[in-house]
């Protein structure tokens, strides 16, 4: 679960269980602001340094891949 959504920056993305998760941070474009590891159940996203728009969290596991949007309003 990602929320708010639409955010004016920062988010925060729940698992459903403790998993070992790859993400990326992607904007319309293909440009790719941040990756990284989630492990924790709760884990927030500070992004007030992006533009307003729409950007992509893709979430992936060795078996699974997940792209959730988001919306940034200021």
């Amino acid at each position: 679960t990602l929320y708010p959504n639409p955010t004016a920056g920062e988010f925060t993305v729940e698992l459903t269980e403790q998993l070992q998760l790859n993400y990326q941070l992607v904007s319309v474009t293909g440009t790719v602001f941040s990756s990284g590891t989630l492990t924790e159940l709760a884990n927030v996203f500070q992004l007030s340094y992006l533009e307003s728009g729409i950007y992509y969290l893709r979430l992936s596991s060795d078996s699974s891949m997940q792209v959730l949007p988001f919306i940034i309003q200021k």
